[in-house]
């Protein structure tokens, strides 16, 4: 395997280690966004709820 072989698998598998680690900190990002969005909707349901009892 020649150095230039090597650099670029080198290169390859830190820019693909790079894209997961970037791809994971989006996916919490939306999970958490996509969490608090459904926080908020049972929140205003019970709320409603809450309201309507009274």
């Amino acid at each position: 395997m020649s150095s230039a072989t090597r650099y670029y698998l080198t290169f390859f598998s830190v820019s693909m280690l790079r894209i997961q680690e970037i791809g994971s900190q989006v996916t919490f990002m939306l999970v958490f966004k996509n969490l608090f969005s459904w926080v908020e909707c049972i929140h205003t349901i019970m709320g409603n709820r809450t309201l309507q009892g009274q």
